[in-house]
C-alpha cells in the first residue's frame, strides 16, 4: 500500500520527486528526536506537563494506596481542588500504569498519544497515507506543540475525536457517539465546540441528519458531568469572566488547527501534489517560524535539561510543614517546585494553571494579606526567578508584612525564601 502511495505521489508531482521528500524526511527526523527526548525523561518538564504529573500521581496514590477514585483533590486549590478538571480517561490510564512505570508512565503515554492520534487521523482520512500528506500532517506546528508542551489530555481527546469523525464518515453512528463522548469527556472545554461543528458538517448530508443528531446528542449527554467538573474547578470559578474567555478563545483557536488538519489536507490534496516541492518547503519551515512566535523555545530547551531543584532545600528543611497550605512562586522551572511541594506533603493554594496561580500586583499589603487569608495560605515560597520573570510586587509585600510582624522569614538560601503568614497560623 505504501509503495502504491509513493508511486501515486511521484506521478502527481512529475519528474522532480526529490524536493517533496524533504517533508517526509523532516517529519520522521523531528518526531523521532522529539519522542526520544521526551522518553529519556522520567519527568518531562514543559509548559503543561506538571499538571498532568500532579493529577496522575494523586490518582495513582488513591487507586493503589486507598482503593478509591475521588472526584475531589484536597491537596490543590487550598483544599477545594477537583481531581478531574479534565483529562479523566488518559489520567486514569496513566495512573494504572504508574504502579509499573512510576512517573515515566506519563512520558510514555504522551508519546503514545501522538502515535494514536496519527493512526486515528489516517482512519478518518485514508488519503493521508500519501507520504507527502502524512508528512504535512505531522509537521503541523500546533500538533508538534501539543507534544512539546505536554498537552496530554488534548492529544488523547484528539484521538477520540478523529475516531469519532471516522465513524461518522462511514455512517457508524453508534461508534461515533461513543468516540465523540470520550473526546468531550477527556477535554470538555476544547472538544465540545469542534464536536458540534463536526456533527453539523456530517448532519447536512442527505439521509444523515437523524443518525448524526442522535449520535451527537448522546455524546453530549454523556459528557455533561465532565463539563460540570471543568466549570466548577476554582481555576475557572475564581477568575474573572473576561480573563477566562480570552484565554479560552486563544486555546481553542490554536488547537482547532490540529483537529481540522486531516480533512483540510484531504480537500487540498490535488493542489498540494501539484505544488509538492513548495508545500514541502513551507511545511518544513513552518515549525521553525511558529516556535519563537509561540514562545516555545523554552520548552525546546527542556528536552535536554533535568528538572529544577530550586525548592528541594526548602522542602527538606525542618521548617517545612506537611499538610500546610503553601503558595509556591517560581519561574523558568515549569512548575516543578509546585509539584515537589505537593509530593512532599504540602497543600497548594492554587492549581497548576496560570489563571489559578494569580500572578499580579496588589495595591497594598492589606489587600494582599486578605488574598492570602481567603486562600488559607500559611506559607509562601518565592524565588528571585519569579521576581525577574513576572515583575510583580509580591516579594516586596511579603518583606513588608515580615517587617510589620504579620509574617516571618523562616527559610532562605539565596535561591528561595519561605515566609510564614502569622494570621493563617493563629
Amino acid at each position: 500500500m505504501l509503495e502504491t502511495q509513493v508511486r501515486s505521489t511521484r506521478r502527481a508531482v512529475g519528474s522532480r520527486p526529490a524536493l517533496w521528500w524533504l517533508a517526509p524526511l523532516a517529519a520522521a527526523g523531528a518526531w523521532l528526536l522529539l519522542a526520544g527526548s521526551i522518553l529519556s525523561h522520567r519527568v518531562f518538564v514543559s509548559n503543561d506537563a506538571l499538571s498532568n504529573y500532579a493529577h496522575i500521581w494523586y490518582i495513582a496514590e488513591s487507586i493503589w494506596g486507598r482503593g478509591t477514585l475521588p472526584l475531589h483533590m484536597p491537596v490543590l486549590n487550598h483544599g477545594e481542588g477537583y481531581t478531574f478538571p479534565y483529562g479523566s480517561l488518559p489520567w486514569i490510564g496513566a495512573a494504572l500504569l504508574w504502579r509499573i512505570f512510576g512517573e515515566w508512565a506519563v512520558s510514555l503515554l504522551l508519546v503514545l498519544g501522538v502515535v494514536a492520534a496519527t493512526l486515528a487521523a489516517l482512519r478518518w482520512q485514508p488519503v493521508l497515507r500519501s507520504p507527502l500528506l502524512l508528512a504535512l500532517f505531522l509537521l503541523n506546528p500546533f500538533f508538534i506543540e501539543a507534544a512539546l508542551l505536554a498537552q496530554f489530555p488534548f492529544l488523547w481527546a484528539t484521538v477520540c475525536f478523529f475516531l469519532g469523525a471516522a465513524a461518522l464518515r462511514r455512517g457508524e453512528d453508534v461508534q461515533a457517539a461513543l468516540w465523540l463522548a470520550l473526546a468531550q469527556i477527556t477535554h470538555p472545554a476544547v472538544l465540545m465546540p469542534p464536536v458540534l461543528a463536526l456533527a453539523l458538517a456530517y448532519g447536512w448530508r442527505r439521509g444523515r441528519r437523524r443518525g448524526v443528531t442522535l449520535a451527537y446528542s448522546a455524546s453530549v449527554l454523556a459528557a455533561l458531568p465532565a463539563a460540570y467538573l471543568t466549570l466548577a474547578t476554582p481555576a475557572l470559578s475564581e477568575n474573572g469572566a473576561l480573563a477566562v474567555v480570552v484565554n479560552y478563545a486563544g486555546t481553542l483557536s490554536l488547537r482547532a488547527l490540529v483537529l481540522v488538519a486531516p480533512p483540510l489536507l484531504a480537500s487540498l490534496r490535488p493542489a498540494l501534489l501539484r505544488h509538492a516541492g513548495v508545500a514541502a518547503l513551507v511545511a518544513v519551515a513552518l515549525p521553525f517560524a511558529v516556535a519563537p512566535l509561540r514562545r516555545d523555545l523554552w520548552a525546546l530547551r527542556q528536552l535536554t535539561m533535568e528538572p529544577s531543584i530550586t525548592a528541594v532545600a526548602a522542602l527538606e528543611d525542618a521548617t517545612f510543614t506537611p499538610g500546610a497550605v503553601y503558595r509556591v512562586l517560581d519561574a523558568a522551572d515549569g512548575k516543578v517546585s509546585m509539584y515537589r511541594a505537593l509530593r512532599a506533603g504540602a497543600v497548594l493554594d492554587s492549581d497548576f494553571f496560570p489563571e489559578s496561580i494569580n500572578r499580579r500586583n496588589w495595591s497594598d499589603p492589606d489587600v494582599y494579606s486578605a488574598f492570602l487569608q481567603a486562600r488559607r495560605v500559611q506559607y509562601v515560597l518565592i524565588t528571585p526567578a519569579f521576581d525577574r520573570a513576572f515583575r510583580t510586587n509580591e516579594h516586596n509585600l511579603l518583606r513588608a508584612l515580615a517587617a510589620e510582624g504579620r509574617a516571618a522569614l523562616v527559610f532562605g538560601d539565596g535561591y528561595v525564601e519561605v515566609f510564614q503568614m502569622r494570621a493563617a497560623m493563629e
